[in-house]
């Protein structure tokens, strides 16, 4: 089934995604919460109000579902995740750990001089 995207919210280190559908008898909405680490690596894209919404549904419980992916418009470009949301270049965080364990050193240093 395909759906939309209705809105995001990226909070706590979770995207939550409200999205609508149409189906026979009306048009049933529902939320979908993921990792926002994850998202963009799972999923391929960063879903935004408008995207296209793709869902498994069990026809025996329409209202067990699961979303399967997300799709940009026809003829949007694509996008990336917001800077944010970005995991770190390796890089940065290896001078953050060197400068964390040389901190750590010179304390270990500074405490065991003789007073």
């Amino acid at each position: 089934m395909v759906g939309r995207v209705d809105r995001t919210l990226a909070a706590s280190g979770t995207l939550q995604v409200e999205y609508s559908c149409q189906v026979s008898g009306g048009a049933p909405s529902g939320r979908f919460a993921y990792d926002i680490g994850n998202v963009v690596r799972d999923f391929g894209v960063w879903p935004e109000p408008g995207d296209r919404l793709f869902l498994m549904v069990d026809p025996a419980r329409p209202y067990r579902r699961a979303v399967w992916g997300f799709a940009l418009p026809p003829g949007r470009p694509p996008r990336s995740a917001p800077d944010l949301h970005r995991p770190l270049p390796t890089k940065v965080v290896v001078v953050a750990v060197a400068g964390a364990v040389a901190i750590a050193a010179g304390l270990v240093a500074w405490i065991g001089l003789p007073n």
